[in-house]
């Protein structure tokens, strides 16, 4: 019944939802010349033979999808592969890793004639869902027409999970679409099948089999020749609330290190005003990335406000504090991924909100290969012990990046798992897949 009601309010929504779409155009979020795909239309045409659809909901999804497509298309080459995604930032990413030999579009809302119109035109033969983004019309019509779909990484906060469970019928509705439920733990797991999911198995964080985040090597030492001596630091994906942190952190590093460099990456560049007024009111004088400039001498911040340059700054500071893990009131944001720093050998540390990855976060916090951080003082000297001993520094890289190397072979039970659908006869033809 919830499921009919849901439909019937996104139908009679669809008004209401087209401004919706306009007002994200206005702000950024949504591309013009692909606005259509959010109706369920598309420009690309569907060429015949088997066809994986992988959904992801933003960019930390669409980056760990990375291995998988690669993967796939190493031991499937005449398979075809469709992502979709739901942010501008992840298309603006997908598209600079892959060609056009991989078909990429924006998810349609999730109104039934938007998406009958989207799973119509496209026939998937499997689908693959990231994480824990879960769209009612969109999976209860991909079941309709018995296209097996693997729920992969799914993850599923205690606080999320007390809300689904008050709609027990519609959440056991919902997750019977999935063929296969691989959990990120086994307490994620419970969750999930307590919630009425099947077939659902632990296979550890998917994050993991990512590979290191690329970077430029002539731009960083373009940086270091400009930075000279100047000791240095990142704060990456920082969201509204932790800046300030980050700032009173930074003044205090000051103190001691005077001539201190602080890098800030926002998770969104769309809030690069709302950090410039920030560091205006603590009077600190900041350099963009955006405007291709280097610190210059007298900068104190570094505000990082481009997309796709996270493996540069990793690279290039190696001492890093993941943000997204510091907020844990009404809207806690479960921490970003820690293993992406990791893998380019940096010393790490993060907030106590690291729901999203927590398997990650104890894994490095028990090898001593990160620090867990509650204050801008903890923070501040933290780094401050880094920079005084290099060696120590070293270390912890060093421990991070071994533990993040040994967690690659996560893709090799994802792939145990995906590799009976895509044996399956139906994948070798060379005609659609009806």
């Amino acid at each position: 019944m919830l499921l009919k009601l849901y439909s019937l309010l996104a139908t009679s929504l669809k008004p209401l939802l087209r401004l919706h779409l306009n007002h994200r155009l206005k702000k950024g979020k949504e591309l013009k010349t692909r606005l259509c795909e959010r109706y369920g239309r598309t420009k690309r045409a569907r060429l015949q033979g088997p066809l994986v659809w992988i959904h992801v909901a933003s960019l930390g999804e669409a980056q760990s999808t990375i291995p998988l497509i690669q993967e796939i298309r190493k031991l499937y080459p005449h398979i075809q592969i469709l992502i979709s995604y739901g942010t501008v930032t992840a298309s603006r990413m997908m598209e600079k890793r892959f060609d056009d030999s991989i078909i990429q579009q924006f998810v349609p809302l999730d109104v039934p004639k938007w998406v009958n119109r989207f799973l119509d035109h496209w026939k998937p033969s499997l689908g693959i869902w990231i994480e824990s983004e879960l769209w009612p019309n969109l999976l209860r019509q991909t079941k309709k027409r018995h296209i097996p779909l693997v729920f992969l990484n799914a993850r599923l906060s205690l606080r999320s999970y007390k809300r689904w469970q008050k709609i027990p019928e519609f959440s056991k509705k919902l997750l019977s679409s999935f063929n296969i439920c691989l959990a990120q733990t086994d307490e994620m797991g419970e969750r999930y099948k307590n919630l009425g999911a099947s077939n659902v198995l632990t296979i550890g964080n998917f994050k993991a089999a990512a590979d290191p985040l690329p970077f430029d090597q002539d731009l960083i030492q373009q940086f270091q020749e400009t930075m000279k001596d100047r000791p240095f630091w990142l704060a990456a994906s920082t969201h509204p609330g932790e800046d300030d942190f980050i700032i009173a952190a930074h003044k205090k590093i000051a103190q001691i290190y005077p001539d201190i460099l602080t890098f800030i990456a926002p998770r969104h560049t769309n809030r690069r005003e709302e950090i410039q007024n920030l560091l205006q009111k603590n009077n600190l004088k900041y350099d963009l990335r955006s405007q291709l400039k280097y610190p210059e001498k007298d900068t104190n911040v570094y505000l990082i406000d481009t997309m796709g340059e996270l493996g540069n700054f990793y690279k290039l500071t190696n001492i890093v504090f993941v943000a997204g893990s510091l907020l844990k009131g009404s809207k806690p944001l479960g921490g970003h991924n820690p293993l992406e720093p990791a893998l380019l050998e940096c010393a790490i540390s993060f907030g106590p909100d690291m729901a999203n990855t927590r398997d990650s976060a104890d894994g490095l916090l028990k090898r001593n290969a990160a620090e867990e951080i509650t204050s801008p003082k903890q923070l501040a000297d933290w780094v401050i012990k880094l920079f005084q001993h290099p060696e120590l520094a070293k270390e912890m890289a060093e421990k991070a990046c071994l533990y993040a190397e040994t967690q690659k072979e996560v893709l090799n039970r994802v792939m145990d798992h995906i590799n009976p659908y895509l044996n399956q006869p139906h994948f070798k033809k060379t005609g659609l897949n009806e």
